[in-house]
């Protein structure tokens, strides 16, 4: 995160990631190449929050928090959707939250472990089943009229499915950054 201390550089690279997650979720959604979760086709993968993975690790939480509310917007104008926009931001904000979590406990413990890679991934989709389970809990019965039985059976489904988009954006969104770094910072 060594660029978050220059603001130019954090402003372009924080707009930078914004327009690139914008542009991927305009362009899966038209072009129709978002797949579909086998078990529950109302839920697809994507690569938006890639970005906002890559803004957190480049240039901190205020960028990943700026982008994903960028993000949420342009999703907004793109269709109008205010439940599916609160629940991809829901399921972001609560991703970045895991990872940021896990660094203030590795900090507090001032260890470092091999591991760190895996625990880290692991603490952010923690914190995306929880935030999305509860929101799915509170929206599916009250907004969509799904009996509570019903939405007591799909939250494991749902965790699944949040389960393997976390992993995908977080596993890619860690690779990207560290062939960014590499280039970008000469390491």
């Amino acid at each position: 995160m060594g660029f978050k201390k220059n603001r130019s550089i954090w402003i372009s690279g924080t707009a930078l990631m914004a327009a690139l997650a914008v542009v991927l979720d305009y362009a899966l959604k038209y072009s129709g190449l978002k797949i579909q979760f086998p078990w529950m086709p109302m839920l697809k993968f994507d690569f938006t929050e890639i970005p906002i993975i890559m803004s957190y690790f480049l240039y901190g939480v205020s960028s990943a928090v700026i982008t994903s509310c960028i993000v949420f917007v342009g999703m907004l104008m793109r269709s109008s959707d205010l439940i599916g926009a609160i629940m991809k931001i829901v399921a972001e904000l609560s991703t970045i939250f895991g990872l940021i979590v896990f660094s203030w406990i590795i900090n507090k413990l001032n260890k470092i472990s091999s591991f760190q890679f895996i625990l880290n991934i692991f603490m952010g989709i923690i914190f995306r089943i929880i935030a999305t389970s509860i929101t799915n809990f509170y929206v599916l019965p009250n907004y969509y009229q799904i009996s509570l039985e019903v939405t007591l059976s799909m939250l494991p489904l749902i965790a699944v499915f949040n389960t393997l988009q976390g992993f995908i954006n977080l596993f890619l969104g860690y690779v990207l950054f560290n062939a960014s770094k590499k280039r970008l910072w000469g390491l």
